[in-house]
């Protein structure tokens, strides 16, 4: 088992398999069990490090809940329990914070024993084992505090002694870029510093190692009061006396400085600029649009680029350009806001009121067509909010239909599994509409190039940036006044030489992660801009129509770190000033508002912005960002009353429910309903209960959300009755069809449908009608499917986007169980569409897998694989329906075409299943166990693999899957007769009728089903015919099955 710690908390087994760990307090558990590993934890520490003193009277309880769920993820042998508490057993793990330790004393002692080489080794590969921040989920908690600083302690002196070994080996110019960066960011940690003088003396750069001297003797006296220690004096000494004790061993003092004359170049680029010249000239000639995507890692030039090809536009083509913000919660439709502000007209209108993205869209796309051609360019969307995101799927879509360019921009090295981009890109299509141009590192000829003019050593400058355009650029460059396309590597060292009101002005700008309107630096600095045009000048600044800002996202970065925390907070209290109170024409922007009212450390500002700008997010569907504002909110809500805080938990918790962060929607479910109960309000325990149902039943707890919805019941009952109880009658009628409980759901519907019409609530009325148009379209009652539509129409007049998109989903399923793959589709491709434009993002994945099960079904094959792959290697989540469905149509691919690897899905699908313990997951999983052992030869597997489920289904007389249970175990000989109530196909087959059964399946358009029901025939033409439909298909074991059958059946002719 490996933990890792050096970064996001992880756990992979032996495999390399990540073993899932449950929700933020449960994973907690385990990260305090691994600091005290090999040693015993009580319950009541593990209580007090959770909960500190606001511990709930079940917090025992729900420890036990934890080491349980930790112990079944983890496997045998790992998670003890004690009589005085806990134990994590980790003599077989590895650890890799342990390993780090062990490599750095490996490091150390090797440069002890003069083996320069072998420290370096031993160093850089322990530096390589951090991911991040350690214990980086639990950064603000206090149990992790000790360890994290020891840490992060440790890494700089892993950092420290790696360059020591660097500069030992005469690799000092390798380091000098990388020691910028770290003396800025560790201003006062000397031994850095020396090494950054250092590496730069080697380099011929002495003047730029006495400023360094300089810089770090000015921070400490104007920082601290003190002068720099002796060794430092003492290497200055050395410096400015060219002491040949400084010069690397066989060397020679170098004196030449690097000068980046050719810094400005934009070297191999010449295809890119060419693919987006001959992309503007298509829209030009046909006046239909194209789509361009400029993607690669920071620093790669993607805005260079672009500059250029937008300084050779015409006077005839018009330029729109606009960036996403790097905020933690960005601003929803933040870019479309800076062109609205340009274009005016409807689009400003569009995003001036709380729109829908497919409005807002519609509105771009009418711009774009009023003025053509334009070339439109999005940049950095690897910060998109999930609102623009969502405007840019839907732009991609039908880019054709207007005379535009439009040109995104991305670091595709920053879009993790969970990014919003991520589904927009997934669907643009591959055609001659759309281009990809993944801009790639220079190559060795070009940086050479580069470095001819400073008569630098190329193959050290390679060596050092990898061919990282920003890095050589900024390594080579020198002081200027043009902009240079990027900024500098070592920024703080350029700021140093600036004069005190421009590093003010820096530092302001530093605090705001967008472009800043004058009006609000001014507010920021006080009035006193006037050295902004130095800022210009030195290249760390440009201006732009909307304001000012840094060049490079990655120095506005590196100066706000270098910021005292007082100072930081006082830039932020004048920026939340400035941006409450905005000038004539400004807009008040909430989530702006909220960033700075949280670094100015004001609490209430906090609570008067973020819950506003969280919903202003969720009215444009960015339900991320508002799940992050309320989540900001609720950081700074002790002080609020206990009512107020409880209200903030149920909206944050509704916001994860829709983004699929389920585990913290039911933790925060979980602390409101402690709230009511202490306040005694019993209908909003009965709504937080309901709500609570609802979660569980998505994470296939379906005992635990029975007993939540009858609880809400129970407790609804004892008021008036009113919506509440509406709701939570028909949240308990969902979970008896989901528990397929077909009487008792209906009669719990029908009761909900009547209070609901009779109190007005259309929710309730919504959600009553998805409940009994559920069950009678299962009978196959047309009816049925009358009341869902009508669900669906209701919902979207009521802007009730979830409910919407629920009763998407059980049309679509219904009718998947049924093979109707045409209205599946159908109701498929509206419904995956609306989930797409509401943010929906747990409803979007259950249409993606019921698209591969309706693949499957009609027997396209390779598409149903690569649609089930797309969910299966997407982020994880609680929600067990999709998941379990993908594992079944990937196996049973693998399965039916003869391919290995089927096994592990079916046991991942079985555990699932039994977890879940519902007949619409026990069954199928049967079902497909059984057809592996039939596939493998194995018959008499079968009954084993299929009794429990058969018996449910027979229980709760659920014809389709009583019908499928029933033919496997046919076929294995374990049955005879047709159970009562088991649907057409099954009694067809048993009863000896294959032609007709085969003629049931193929009016559903279910080929491989049709060919089973021929080999179960004895006619030797429907043999035949069976054996050509599975090849055709390539389902090879059954084809094989069935030419043995008809071997066996052509045998004694041939033996005449």
């Amino acid at each position: 088992m490996h933990f890792g710690v050096l970064g996001p908390f992880e756990v992979f087994d032996d495999q390399g398999r990540e073993v899932a760990l449950g929700g933020r307090k449960q994973r907690s558990v385990l990260a305090i069990l691994l600091l005290y590993r090999g040693e015993i934890v009580s319950g009541e520490r593990l209580v007090e490090e959770l909960w500190g003193d606001r511990a709930p009277p079940t917090a025992p309880n729900t420890i036990h809940v934890y080491v349980s769920n930790l112990r079944k993820a983890l496997g045998d042998g790992w998670l003890f329990t004690r009589p005085t508490g806990y134990l994590l057993g980790t003599e077989q793990a590895e650890v890799d914070a342990d390993r780090f330790e062990t490599l750095l004393a490996l490091g150390r002692q090797a440069r002890r024993q003069g083996n320069a080489r072998a420290a370096h080794e031993a160093l850089r590969d322990a530096l390589r084992l951090w991911r991040g921040t350690p214990y980086a989920d639990f950064a603000y908690e206090a149990f992790a505090q000790r360890e994290i600083a020891r840490l992060d302690e440790a890494r700089l002196n892993a950092l420290e002694e790696r360059i020591d070994a660097q500069l030992e080996l005469g690799e000092h110019a390798a380091v000098v870029g990388e020691l910028e960066a770290l003396t800025a960011e560790q201003p006062v940690r000397e031994h850095l510093h020396e090494q950054l003088m250092l590496a730069l003396y080697r380099c011929g750069r002495q003047a730029d190692a006495l400023g360094a001297f300089s810089r770090i003797r000015a921070h400490l006296v104007d920082e601290l009061g003190l002068e720099p220690g002796p060794l430092l004096k003492r290497l200055q000494a050395q410096i400015l006396e060219q002491d040949p004790a400084l010069d690397p061993p066989g060397s020679v003092p170098a004196t030449r400085a690097a000068r980046g004359g050719q810094a400005g170049l934009l070297l191999e680029r010449a295809a890119e600029l060419a693919a987006l010249e001959a992309r503007l000239a298509e829209v030009e000639q046909t006046s239909q649009g194209r789509l361009v995507l400029v993607h690669g890692e920071a620093g790669i030039g993607k805005t260079a680029l672009l500059r250029r090809f937008c300084d050779g536009l015409t006077a005839s083509v018009r330029l729109l350009w606009a960036s996403c913000d790097p905020l933690f919660a960005p601003r929803p439709l933040g870019p479309l806001l800076d062109i609205a502000r340009s274009t005016g007209g409807e689009l400003r209108r569009a995003v001036a009121r709380p729109a829908k993205p497919h409005d807002v869209a519609a509105a771009l796309m009418g711009e774009l067509e009023s003025r053509p051609p334009t070339v439109l360019v999005l940049e950095d969307l690897h910060w998109v909010d999930e609102a623009t995101a969502d405007v840019v799927r839907l732009l991609s879509r039908r880019v054709q239909t207007v005379p535009a360019l439009l040109v995104v921009s991305y670091r595709d090295d920053e879009l993790d599994r969970l990014h919003p981009l991520r589904a927009a890109l997934g669907e643009i299509p591959s055609s001659a509409l759309a281009t990809r141009l993944e801009l790639a590192r220079l190559s060795h000829p070009a940086v050479a190039r580069l470095a001819e003019a400073a008569t630098a050593d190329a193959d050290a400058l390679y060596l050092r940036t990898a061919g990282n355009p920003f890095f050589v650029t900024e390594t080579l460059a020198a002081d200027t006044e043009r902009l240079p396309a990027t900024i500098r590597d070592a920024v703080l060292a350029r700021t140093a030489r600036l004069g005190s009101d421009a590093r003010g002005i820096l530092d302001a700008l530093a605090i705001v992660p967008q472009q800043v309107e004058l009006w609000l630096l001014e507010a920021l600095v006080e009035g006193d801009i006037g050295a902004l045009g130095d800022c210009v000048a030195s290249g760390m600044l440009e201006e732009t129509d909307r304001g000012i800002g840094f060049r490079h996202e990655l120095a506005r970065q590196a100066v706000e770190q270098s910021l005292a925390p007082d100072r930081r907070v006082a830039l932020h209290r004048r920026a939340l000033a400035a941006l409450t109170e905005p000038p004539m024409g400004a807009v008040l922007d909430l989530a702006r508002l909220a960033h700075h009212a949280e670094g100015a450390a004001d609490v209430a500002a906090i609570l008067r912005f973020a819950p506003s700008a969280a919903k202003q997010a969720a009215s444009v569907g960015a339900h991320r960002e508002a799940a992050g504002q309320y989540a900001r909110a609720l950081r700074f809500a002790a002080g609020l009353a206990p009512e107020a805080r409880a209200g903030l938990l149920e909206r944050f918790a509704h916001e994860c429910f829709l983004t699929d962060m389920r585990v913290d929607a039911l933790d925060a479910l979980d602390e409101a309903l402690r709230t009511y109960r202490d306040c005694g309000d019993v209908v909003r325990q009965g709504d937080v209960q309901q709500a609570r149902g609802q979660l569980l039943a998505c994470a296939g707890r379906l005992d635990e959300a029975r007993a939540a919805e009858m609880d809400a019941v129970a407790l609804l009952e004892e008021a008036a009755p009113g919506p509440e109880l509406a709701q939570a009658y028909a949240g308990l009628a969902g979970i008896h069809v989901r528990a397929d409980e077909a009487e008792q759901a209906a009669a719990w519907g029908t009761r909900a449908l009547a209070l609901a019409e009779r109190v007005g609530d259309v929710k309730a009325t919504v959600d009553s009608l998805n409940v009994l148009g559920t069950i009678e379209l299962g009978r196959g009652a047309s009816e049925g499917r009358a009341k869902l539509e009508r669900s669906v129409e209701l919902a979207k007049r009521a802007g009730l986007a979830t409910e919407a998109g629920m009763a998407y989903i059980n049309l679509v399923s219904t009718c998947n169980r049924r093979r109707d793959w045409e209205s599946a589709d159908r109701y498929i491709a509206v419904g995956a569409d609306y989930c797409r434009e509401h943010g929906l993002e747990a409803w979007l994945s259950y249409m993606v897998v019921s698209r591969a099960e309706s693949e499957l079904g009609r027997g396209c094959w390779s598409d149903a694989a690569s649609t089930a792959s797309s969910i299966l290697d997407g982020p994880p989540n609680e929600v067990v329906g999709p998941r379990h469905a993908a594992l079944l149509v990937l196996a049973l691919v693998r399965m039916r075409r003869g391919e290995p690897n089927y096994w592990p899905l079916l046991d991942e699908a079985l555990e699932l299943a039994q977890t879940v313990r519902e007949l619409q997951y026990l069954a199928p999983v049967a079902a497909a166990r059984a057809e592996a052992a039939w596939l493998e030869g194995r018959p008499a597997a079968i009954a084993a693999e299929t009794d429990a489920a058969f018996a449910l289904a027979r229980d709760l007389g659920e014809p389709c899957f009583l019908a499928e249970l029933a033919c496997w175990r046919w076929r294995a000989g374990v049955l005879a007769e047709v159970p009562e109530g088991a649907a057409d196909p099954c009694r067809l087959q048993i009863e000896g009728q294959a032609g007709r059964a085969a003629q049931f399946w193929r009016e559903r358009a279910c080929p491989y089903e049709t060919a089973l029901a021929l080999a179960d025939g004895e006619d030797e033409d429907g043999l035949r015919r069976a054996g050509a439909e599975l090849r055709a298909l390539g389902a090879r074991p059954a084809a094989a099955i069935v030419a043995e059958r008809l071997m066996r059946c052509s045998s004694p002719a041939r033996s005449d």
